[in-house]
């Protein structure tokens, strides 16, 4: 009988196509562990460690330089994975990872996680897809860096995370101008004054701490 812990992972992309007793090796070879929230997982520049399943809670994936300037690539939530690139490839890690809420994860290890590779081929042939599927998302993020102006990535990152309810879209929890300015490559200062000019023509609301409520398609300035 499927454990709740298997039945999870059937739900997580890089595992869907897997059948129960696969997914039952899975389960057996790799470990639970809980981090606290602004724990770091991982350090751009690391070894190759372990393949990380996200159980519950949420992780920040970033990039950042010497003077503590960073580029936020995205987050994991539960049903979400990191660290296989270097699994793959052997390399050291590409990114940093810190826990944003305090997390669970299933830990694999670098070894464990390439037998499954060589034993369960159709593992094989979910990450070479979902590895596919970031490429053409980073494609697009090369995209928008390159040819959108700021107000432009702005727009587009507040789409991107807003919640339809009936006819405005809902951003809850509001993120800081501070992490607009990380996901979109600008800086704070600019992204204040794109908000308030949005906010000002009556495209959005940042009356809520916690919420951007979006009254129309925003447009930008």
């Amino acid at each position: 009988m499927a454990t709740e812990l298997s039945k999870f992972l059937k739900a997580v992309p890089i595992f869907a196509e897997m059948a129960p007793a696969e997914l039952a090796i899975i389960e057996s070879l790799g470990q639970l562990r809980t981090y606290p929230r602004n724990a770091m997982l991982l350090t751009e520049g690391d070894d190759a460690g372990s393949l990380f399943v996200v159980l519950d809670g949420m992780v920040k994936v970033f990039l950042s330089d010497e003077n503590g300037r960073e580029v936020i690539l995205g987050y994991e939530e539960a049903g979400g994975y990191f660290g296989e690139i270097s699994l793959l490839d052997s390399a050291p890690r590409s990114a940093s990872v810190v826990v944003i809420e305090r997390c669970r994860l299933l830990t694999i290890s670098s070894d464990v996680f390439r037998e499954c590779l060589l034993d369960h081929p159709i593992l094989a042939l979910g990450i070479i897809r979902l590895l596919t599927k970031r490429i053409r998302v980073l494609t697009e993020n090369v995209r928008s860096l390159a040819l959108k102006s700021v107000s432009r990535r702005v727009v587009a990152l507040l789409e991107s995370i807003a919640i339809s309810e009936g006819e405005t879209q809902v951003i809850d929890p509001r993120p800081s101008n501070q992490e607009i300015a990380d996901r979109i490559g600008a800086s704070r200062e600019m992204v204040g004054r794109i908000l308030r000019k949005m906010e000002k023509n009556g495209h959005i609301d940042l009356g809520h701490r916690t919420a951007i409520i979006l009254k129309s398609r925003p447009l930008a300035p």
